[in-house]
This record gives C-alpha cells, structure tokens and sequence, in this order.
C-alpha cells in the first residue's frame, strides 16, 4: 500500500524514499504532464464565484454586460475534486463505491458555462458528477479553449479511474 494510504490525505511527495513504486506519486506525476502538454491554465475558484455572482446582480438589470466569467473562453476543463470519506454515490442509474482521494473530472463546455453549474449547490442531479459534488469539494479547476475532453479523459485512464463514472455522452 502506497501513497495516500501511508501519507495520509496531503501527501508527502517531496519527502518520500519510494517515490518510484508509488501509485500516487506517478499518477500525481503524469496529471501534470497532462496539464502541461495541453497548456490548461488553472483558474481560481473564488473568481469564479464572483463572477457568478455579478452575473447574478446585473440579470436583474435591463442593460446587461459581458462578466469575465463569460470571457473566460474555453472547451475543456478538468475538475480537481477531494473526498474526505468513503461514499456510496447513488446516481439515478448507477451506484459507485467511492474510496477517499482526489480525483479528477474531465468535462466539456459545449452547451454554456458548465463551471457555474458544478460550482452550485442547488441544482438539479442529473449528470454522475452532480451526484458527486453533493460529497465532495473541489480543489482546483483547470481550463483549456481547446475541445480536448476525449484525449485528456484517455490519458488519464492510465491512473485508477472509476469505470462507467461521467462520459455518459462521449463515443468511448
């Protein structure tokens, strides 16, 4: 047993004389080539919340302008997301057992701002991520404005992914 097994919840990488059999120090490793070979930028969560925020305050005007929320122009985004328990996670069509970690979601921008829907917390569940979300915090956000949620979803199937989690609407 490696990796957050033995370090606890913040891992201890830096320090760790077995970094070389580690699971999670290679896939923490590979995550970020991943982010560097598709140039994703993280952004930051508290500006985000403010910008839906504004959006929030300025639909009730009649002259409305462009937020930087909506000038943040992307396809793709990755979801870094912690459980801190074990989770039984019911969608309406599967259960997944959830051990704790980090894990991430590779998602798409295809119809609207998906961010702001993630960030919610009232919402209607529908898709295995809003399901999720009711358990889980999420620590960082990635974006890229190129459509790249297939090919990052591939690459990160060499780390332990929860099978049939999420790509409801992707060809694989």
């Amino acid at each position: 047993r490696f990796g957050r097994s033995i370090c606890g919840p913040k891992p201890k990488c830096e320090k760790c004389t077995i970094q070389e059999k580690c699971y999670y120090f290679t896939s923490r490793k590979l995550f970020e080539k991943i982010i560097t070979k598709y140039k994703f930028k993280e952004i930051k969560i508290e500006e985000i919340m403010k910008e839906i925020e504004k959006k929030g305050k300025k639909s009730n005007k009649k002259n409305t302008q462009n937020t930087n929320l909506e000038k943040i122009n992307y396809k793709t985004y990755i979801l870094q997301i912690t459980l801190n328990d074990p989770k039984t996670i019911k969608t309406r069509t599967k259960i997944f057992k959830l051990s704790p970690g980090i894990y991430f979601y590779v998602g798409s921008n295809k119809k609207g701002n998906r961010l702001k829907r993630h960030l919610q917390t009232k919402k209607t569940e529908f898709w295995h991520i809003d399901f999720l979300l009711k358990h889980a915090n999420i620590q960082k956000i990635y974006i890229n404005k190129i459509p790249l949620e297939e090919k990052c979803a591939e690459e990160m199937e060499k780390f332990l992914y929860v099978k049939g989690f999420g790509s409801t609407d992707t060809k694989n």
